[in-house]
C-alpha cells in the first residue's frame, strides 16, 4: 500500500478503531454498573454464589443467542434484497410484496408460538424476508408515481426512518401491559396491512 492510499485510509481507521473502543468501553461500563451489586443481588434473591453463577452464565448465553438471531435476521433481509431483483421482474410489485409479506406473517407466528430454537430461528429468516421488500419496492413506486419524483421519495424516506425509530418504543410501551411476545403481534397486523395495501404498488406501475 502506498503512502498516499494509507494517508486516505487513515480517517477510516481512525473511525474504526473509535468505534471498537467505544463498544468494548459501552460493555465495561454496563459490568461495572451491576457488578458491584452482585453481593447485595445475591442476599436479596436469597441463593448461593454457585446459583449466582448460572444467572450469570445464562446471561452469557442470552447475548450469544441474540446476536446469532439478529445476525441471521441481518443476513436473511440482505440475502432477500440481493437476490430479490429477479423476482420482482417475474412477478412484479405487487405479488412480490404480497409473497414476502405472506412470509413475513408465517415467520413472527413461528417466533412467537414456537417453542424449539431452530423454529424460532427458521421464523426470524421468514420474518426477515417479510421486511426486505417494503422500503426498496416502495421507494420504487414513489419515485414513478407522478411528477417530482425527488420530493416522493423523500416522503416516503422520511416515513420508513421515522418508522423505524418510532417501532421500538411502540412495542415497548405495548409490551409493559400485555408481554413483549404478545405485543409482537403487533408487528403481524401490520404485515397484514400491508398485504393489503400492495395494490396501491400495482396502480402506480400502470400509471407510467
Amino acid at each position: 500500500m502506498t503512502e498516499t492510499a494509507v494517508q486516505a485510509d487513515r480517517p477510516s481507521l481512525t473511525r474504526s478503531r473509535w468505534t471498537i473502543t467505544a463498544a468494548f468501553g459501552l460493555g465495561g461500563i454496563t459490568i461495572s454498573a451491576w457488578g458491584p451489586r452482585l453481593p447485595a443481588i445475591k442476599t436479596s434473591l436469597g441463593v448461593d454464589t454457585a446459583t449466582i453463577g448460572l444467572l450469570l452464565a445464562g446471561v452469557t448465553i442470552g447475548a450469544m443467542l441474540g446476536l446469532v438471531i439478529s445476525t441471521a435476521f441481518a443476513i436473511g433481509e440482505a440475502l432477500a434484497r440481493i437476490f430479490g431483483g429477479p423476482i420482482v421482474d417475474r412477478l412484479g410489485r405487487v405479488r412480490t410484496i404480497r409473497v414476502t409479506t405472506a412470509l413475513g406473517v408465517v415467520g413472527i407466528v413461528l417466533f412467537i408460538e414456537a417453542g424449539n430454537l431452530w423454529i424460532i430461528l427458521a421464523g426470524v429468516l421468514l420474518w426477515s424476508v417479510g421486511v426486505s421488500m417494503g422500503f426498496p419496492l416502495g421507494m420504487s413506486a414513489a419515485a414513478e408515481s407522478g411528477p417530482d419524483p425527488a420530493a416522493r421519495v423523500s416522503v416516503v424516506a422520511s416515513v420508513g426512518y421515522f418508522a423505524s425509530l418510532a417501532g421500538p418504543p411502540v412495542i415497548g410501551v405495548l409490551a409493559q401491559s400485555v408481554g413483549l411476545l404478545h405485543a409482537l403481534w403487533l408487528i403481524a397486523a401490520m404485515f397484514v396491512a400491508a398485504f393489503a395495501a400492495a395494490g396501491s404498488l400495482g396502480r402506480r406501475e400502470a400509471a407510467t
